[in-house]
């Protein structure tokens, strides 16, 4: 009788579970990725508008090796076409990962010291490149997440390099809702 007794246990025990696995059928909920063309950078390039949407907008987070070297996070943009005259590129460099919040660019190069921010446009007209940097202007990241980044912008760059060249481009009116392409 032990023996029966512990059967059944054994078949009423499965039954149950066999209920609730399939009378437990929830649907997650599907949210579609927007389409890539959603994804955008755009600002006034010295009073002018500029906009670059879909794969020429773009985050990423660079994950450093080695692992004691903090990951650091770029948001751009450029223009598709590499034989434009003039062909134009927009960064904004973090030498770290932010949070949602307001940071002000410290730092007027490509390279990055710890806690710097940069801002730049680089400009080809023909085979002579200029790249501009910023050590001024701020960037608000509205929203992050491990997959879109949504903000503004806004900045004024000058040439570091070159002191004959005393030019400055101003950025206003900057704007992106990026995806991330990489970490």
């Amino acid at each position: 009788m032990l023996y029966l007794n512990h059967n059944f246990r054994l078949v009423t025990y499965c039954i149950v579970v066999l209920l609730c696995l399939t009378a437990c059928k929830k649907q997650l909920a599907v949210t579609p990725a927007p389409p890539l063309s959603s994804y955008f950078i755009e600002a006034n390039i010295d009073g002018v508008k500029w906009r670059q949407t879909g794969n020429n907008a773009y985050f990423a987070i660079q994950k450093n090796i080695p692992p004691a070297i903090p990951p650091t996070m770029a948001i751009g943009g450029y223009d598709p076409n590499y034989m434009q005259d003039p062909y134009r590129s927009v960064s904004i460099y973090f030498s770290f990962v932010p949070q949602p919040g307001k940071y002000y660019f410290n730092n007027d190069d490509y390279l990055v010291p710890v806690n710097g921010i940069s801002a730049g446009i680089d400009r080809w007209t023909g085979n002579i490149v200029t790249g501009k940097y910023s050590n001024s202007g701020y960037v608000i990241i509205e929203s992050m997440d491990s997959n879109n980044i949504k903000g503004t912008f806004e900045f004024t760059a000058k040439n570091k390099y070159d002191t004959t060249d005393t030019t400055t481009v101003k950025i206003t009116d900057g704007k992106f809702s990026v995806v991330n392409v990489g970490s």
